[in-house]
Order: C-alpha cells, then structure tokens, then sequence
C-alpha cells in the first residue's frame, strides 16, 4: 500500500485495516450508509468522520487517513466466484478501500473507469 499513499502524497499517512464478518459489515453498512446487506468492503475517511463526531485537528485528518472495513466472507466468496486467490482477493478490496480514502469514487462511469484502470495497475504492481 505504500505505493499507493506515495503516489497520492500522502507517504507518512496512517490507516487501518480491519477484517471482520459479513455480520457486523452489514450493521456498519446499515448503520453509516443506510444499505441494509452486506458489502465487500467499506472505507470511512477521517476527514468525514471528523465532521460528523467533531473536531480533529487537520495535521491528524491529513495523517490518518481512515478505516478499511473488509468482510472476509464476501472475500471468499468473490475469490471462489472469480476464480482468485483469497489473497489475491484480499488485495484487490484493500486497494479499492484504500483509493476511497484518497478520495477516489465509482459513482459515475468516468470516475468507476478511472478507479478501476487504478485499482489494476496497483494490483499489478502489488503482484
């Protein structure tokens, strides 16, 4: 990941990783963005989560990027479906979560294309 943050200008930047069950994704997805299933993967970025809780300062926002939330499950599930790696999976949703904290998005066509031409290169590169 530390190609991905360097290329993103944010090399001395924290984050955190977490793996968890299909189960307590699906309440954090509930919970933050009112979709109630489960989900891959999940990024909540300090700075927004700054403006919602309060005050952080910017020198903190600007070093901790945030939280990636993985389920484990739903990367099983995609490894077998894709015919991946569980590692390989693995990666694949942690490059994704971690372009979220950098501010990349997919809900536009343009912007689903350019995170994913980015997403493949560092796969690629991660390989």
């Amino acid at each position: 990941m530390r190609r991905i943050l360097e290329d993103h200008g944010c090399a001395g930047s924290d984050l955190t990783v977490v793996f968890a069950a299909d189960a307590y994704v699906h309440e954090l997805n509930l919970k933050y963005r009112g979709v109630d299933r489960p989900t891959d993967v999940l990024a909540f970025a300090m700075t927004e989560i700054a403006r919602s809780e309060g005050p952080v300062s910017t020198d903190e926002a600007e070093r901790v990027l945030g939280d990636v939330v993985i389920s484990v499950d739903r990367a099983g599930a995609q490894a077998v479906r894709y015919r991946r790696t569980l590692d390989r999976e693995i990666l694949k949703l942690v490059t994704h979560g971690v372009l979220h904290l950098l501010g990349h998005d997919h809900e536009r066509e343009d912007e689903r294309r350019a995170m994913r031409r980015l997403e493949n290169r560092y796969l690629r590169q991660l390989s």
